[in-house]
């Protein structure tokens, strides 16, 4: 299966969540030639140095991939069984050792990190809701009280 082809980026954004859908755009979803090719080449490596050597030996093609699919292949990524994904997934994202570099990082260092982070910001509210929800808020008050109560009783009189 194609997953960087039209119609299968397509199906995948319309299911996305509004709040993850809301970090990118659908017109970014740019279909080329390559999709077919790049997603064979992708499926044939071994782990994770082989899959950044090959996005880095890519750069100006990841680099107009545009966000959607960007992070498409992110999530295929980070979800391949290999024990070095995570230390690629730094390198490919890692500004600090982009700059300067000749090996591609240069350009898809900063995109892949400016991808991660419009997620993670579009994710921000849906996090903050499942940390602070009306049960948590109540433990909290309740031990501002608890808190306060001490305080005045150590202190001798009112705050």
């Amino acid at each position: 299966m194609n997953w960087l082809s039209k119609e299968s980026m397509e199906k995948w954004f319309d299911l996305l969540p509004d709040d993850v859908a809301s970090c990118m755009s659908k017109q970014d979803l740019k279909p080329t030639d390559q999709d077919n090719d790049i997603v064979r080449e992708l499926e044939t490596l071994k782990n994770g140095r082989e899959i950044l050597e090959y996005v880095l030996s890519k750069a100006d093609i990841f680099a107009d991939f545009g966000r959607p699919k960007r992070i498409r292949f992110l999530a295929w990524f980070a979800a391949r069984d290999y024990p070095d994904v995570v230390r690629a997934i730094q390198l490919m994202t890692d500004e600090e050792s982009a700059g300067g570099a000749t090996d591609g990082s240069d350009k898809v260092a900063p995109l892949f990190m400016a991808d991660i982070r419009a997620l993670v910001e579009s994710l921000g509210p849906r996090v903050a809701h499942s940390i602070v929800d009306a049960s948590t808020l109540g433990i909290i008050r309740g031990a501002g009280f608890e808190v306060a109560s001490e305080f005045e009783m150590k202190s001798g009189g009112g705050i």
